[in-house]
């Protein structure tokens, strides 16, 4: 009895065996071929076919290849013609000592708590440099009270402006850009009186 169990577990084997490498033949080919479930409907991706590795293999006569993706064609229209939108208005440089002004008066209100002071400064910043100011401590701030008018450092134009506003410890400097037709605050320092 035990030597046909022992016939019969080798026969199975065998079948077993033959049953594998045939299912992994199967398997194998469909990798190589790309020929697998997951690729086919109407989620799948189109991939190009496998080239032979001597095909691959670079000459000296190959153009080197990006992977970045392909630049827009330069605009063909003479300067002053451009068919792109138009930027929006350009913001009065007669309004910039203004938001100047009024930025350096909301930043000296230290006395102010954190949240009402940022509301204050941040009505005359651009959106990113407001949220910026989120991480100030107004009680950190050195001035308390303004005491001169905007002077210009950089006077209006392209777009850009910067003005120096006296206050009673030092000067505060301030950054403007012509942000969406109007001036708005992009960036201060502070030099203490010496």
């Amino acid at each position: 009895m035990s030597r046909n169990f022992d016939r019969s577990l080798l026969l199975a084997g065998s079948r077993i065996g033959r049953s594998v490498a045939a299912i992994s033949a199967v398997v194998a080919l469909q990798v190589i071929l790309g020929c697998g479930a997951r690729d086919s409907g109407p989620d799948a991706v189109a991939r190009p076919a496998p080239t032979p590795a001597s095909a691959a293999a670079p000459t000296a006569n190959d153009t080197p290849r990006s992977v970045l993706p392909p630049r827009p064609a330069a605009s063909v229209e003479p300067p002053g013609h451009d068919d792109h939108a138009a930027p929006t208005k350009s913001a009065k440089a007669s309004a910039a000592p203004a938001v100047a002004a009024g930025f350096a008066k909301a930043w000296v209100r230290r006395e102010l708590p954190a949240q009402q002071w940022h509301a204050g400064v941040a009505r005359w910043c651009e959106p990113g440099f407001a949220k910026l100011l989120t991480t100030t401590d107004p009680r950190n701030l050195p001035s308390t009270r303004v005491t001169g008018k905007p002077k210009a450092v950089r006077a209006p134009a392209n777009r850009s402006a910067e003005y120096t506003v006296a206050t009673d410890s030092g000067t505060l400097s301030v950054v403007l850009t012509d942000w969406q037709g109007t001036w708005r605050v992009t960036g201060n320092a502070y030099e203490p009186r010496p």
